[in-house]
């Protein structure tokens, strides 16, 4: 997931997410183990709105403990306990799916933080 985020004094101005589509090394084919480069995004994020936020609020928690209260802040991170999954359709492209409700976790989403860029997303 990316996040672009603008804060003032703590106070987040806006906050914005897009989805990351599996990398290689995410891949049950295991085509390249070791490649994490991202391929595609899709904007606006494909999460329930309360997955969204919950992810949200995490990242803005973690820039906070770590002293990023004022300024633009491109955020990569990995979302833990997500009730969605990547999955092939017929046409061998990737969707965001439901997950099973035998697979879904209990426990609440939240992000799992890879990299913070103090910058615009290049991308996007």
């Amino acid at each position: 997931m990316d996040a672009l985020m603008v804060s003032r004094r703590g106070e987040v101005l806006f906050v914005e997410t897009a989805d990351d589509f599996p990398k290689a090394a995410d891949n049950d084919e295991g085509s390249n183990p070791t490649v994490f480069k991202e391929s595609a995004m899709v904007y606006p994020s494909g999460l329930p709105p309360g997955e969204i936020e919950a992810v949200q609020s995490s990242l803005r928690q973690t820039l906070h403990r770590i002293g990023l209260r004022n300024g633009i802040y491109h955020v990569e991170a990995r979302v833990e306990n997500s009730t969605m999954e990547y999955r092939r359709n017929l046409d061998g492209c990737f969707d965001l799916e439901s997950k099973a409700d035998t697979d879904r976790p209990t426990a609440e989403p939240k992000a799992v933080l890879i990299e913070i860029n103090p910058r615009l997303p290049g991308s996007m």
